[in-house]
């Protein structure tokens, strides 16, 4: 049960969920903990171990220990899957693998 101090939640994916508080986005796990704070404009689901979020207007990828996996420089991004994603940056949009290398 997920207390009813969040503006917005999301389902549990990989043992956390997203919520919203304040017009930031966090995320707790299945205790209902806080394990990453409110820091983010938007948020996605972890897949794969990563969550694509959204700091001033532009997207990067966590995990679960709120680290910087792929650094905040896509205009838009999607969830990973089967190790690799697609991103966008300007015009340009193209699939890249987990350590933000393109795929060709």
């Amino acid at each position: 049960v997920i207390p009813c101090i969040y503006d917005r939640t999301g389902s549990f994916c990989e043992g956390l969920a997203k919520i919203e508080k304040d017009g930031k986005w966090g995320f707790i796990n299945q205790k209902g903990e806080q394990i990453i704070p409110f820091l983010y404009d938007d948020a996605s689901y972890f897949t794969e171990g990563l969550a694509l979020v959204k700091k001033g207007d532009k997207y990067g990828y966590i995990n679960d220990k709120n680290e910087t996996v792929l650094p905040f420089i896509y205009d838009d991004g999607a969830l990973f899957e089967n190790g690799k994603t697609w991103v966008q940056i300007g015009d340009k949009q193209f699939e890249i693998n987990k350590l933000g290398i393109e795929i060709k």
